[in-house]
């Protein structure tokens, strides 16, 4: 038993708090991680679609080309 100065809590409800503390705690990173992921998605995926049409546009150099 934890006792507090006006209340006396049982420990097996304290543990309880901890472990669905730790577990939200849990839920909140993978929720921030798939909004990362989702963000650097809408970013760096544009960035490759327009790297790839540049990439196309431009001519292939190749260095035994006779001038």
């Amino acid at each position: 038993m934890v006792s507090d100065s006006t209340h006396t809590i049982p420990a097996r409800s304290i543990w309880r708090e901890e472990r669905a503390q730790g577990e939200f705690n849990s839920l909140y990173t993978i929720l921030v991680l798939i909004i990362a992921a989702l963000l650097l998605i809408t970013v760096v995926k544009p960035m490759f679609r327009q790297s790839q049409k540049l990439a196309q546009k431009t001519p292939v150099v190749t260095s035994g080309a006779a001038p």
